[in-house]
């Protein structure tokens, strides 16, 4: 077994950047332990004094702030009247990944002729279309 690594500022930092999506740091829950790609929530709290002010060094918004201020603006938006796109999760760079395979695979298997493409209902198709965008 190898020695646990020794996590530098700069380090732990560029962890956070790679782990962050669309600007957001994850949760500092899921970093409980640490991992080979990123060190743990206690190791960056010794590093930063907080987790958040290690999110402040990295340049991103910490996953509990940003979601306290996507509720703050659709409590606004809702008491004005306006009317409210449908809330979608950020899409990690695993889960991109997986779509990017999954719609691969579909490709071949409609070209190949192993899937007959089908019609697909109306809410499939916004769905399929907001997965998309998010993508894009």
């Amino acid at each position: 077994m190898s020695p646990p690594r020794q996590w530098t500022r700069d380090a732990a930092l560029d962890a956070l950047r790679r782990a962050s999506v669309d600007g957001v740091a994850p949760p500092a829950r899921q970093w409980t332990t640490g991992g080979a790609d990123h060190p743990s929530r206690k190791v960056v709290a010794s590093l930063f004094g907080s987790f958040s002010a290690a999110c402040a060094q990295a340049g991103v918004e910490p996953a509990a702030e940003a979601a306290s201020k996507r509720r703050r603006d659709r409590r606004a938006a809702k008491a004005s009247g306006e009317t409210l796109p449908p809330q979608e999760k950020p899409v990690s760079p695993r889960q991109r990944e997986r779509i990017e395979q999954r719609r691969a695979q579909m490709q071949e298997d409609v070209a190949s002729g192993r899937l007959k493409v089908a019609r697909l209902s109306a809410d499939e198709l916004r769905r399929y279309e907001r997965r998309e965008a998010a993508l894009a």
